[in-house]
């Protein structure tokens, strides 16, 4: 039986953020370190390999410790790990290819569980091309937070140049597209 240990180079994806604060999406150019709003988020959502976990940011970094499957969550490793979720978001031209989203704010898990949804419903034949249409504010006992208001515009082959969770980019799909749905192309305005 092989170990179950990563070969990757160490190299990681970019991150996208969402600030629920704000209300604002922000990404980090690659050579750069700072951020920058990224306005009218459109994207490829890769919800197909979206996982969930427990994630803790901590004063080192994210500690990420998935499910074992979408239906079967594991146990908290602490109290300070909340339920959150990572995926892979893919535009070529608002954020220079694939980065990974990562999060376990209320806001940003409301927003996916209903695009998930509305996927799901639509019987999960292709990757979405979600845009964030606006936020919607909610007051509670942390003050006003903005939840990301995610929707589907179109199904697309998963871009043949966008990685996937666990490294390399997503195999050639054997399945010829719907005509409702199309590939990916080049005039796509993301």
């Amino acid at each position: 039986m092989p170990l179950n240990l990563s070969t990757n180079s160490g190299d990681f994806l970019p991150i996208l953020k969402y600030n629920a604060k704000a209300g604002r999406w922000y990404a980090r150019p690659e050579g750069s370190d700072d951020d920058v709003e990224v306005t009218n988020l459109k994207a490829v959502f890769d919800l197909e390999n979206i996982q969930t976990g427990w994630l803790h940011f901590g004063p080192n970094g994210p500690d990420w410790q998935p499910d074992e499957s979408l239906a079967k969550s594991g146990a908290a490793p602490s109290q300070d790990h909340k339920r959150g979720f990572k995926i892979h978001v893919h535009s070529p031209k608002q954020l220079g290819g694939t980065r990974e989203l990562m999060s376990s704010s209320m806001m940003m898990n409301g927003a996916i569980n209903a695009l998930y949804s509305a996927w799901e419903q639509g019987g999960k034949k292709q990757c979405p091309v979600v845009s964030c249409t606006g936020t919607t504010p909610i007051t509670g006992k942390h003050g006003t937070n903005y939840e990301p208001i995610l929707a589907i515009d179109k199904l697309v082959d998963r871009p043949a140049d966008m990685a996937i969770l666990g490294g390399g980019s997503a195999p050639a799909q054997a399945a010829t597209p719907e005509p409702e749905a199309p590939a990916l192309d080049e005039d796509d305005e993301f």
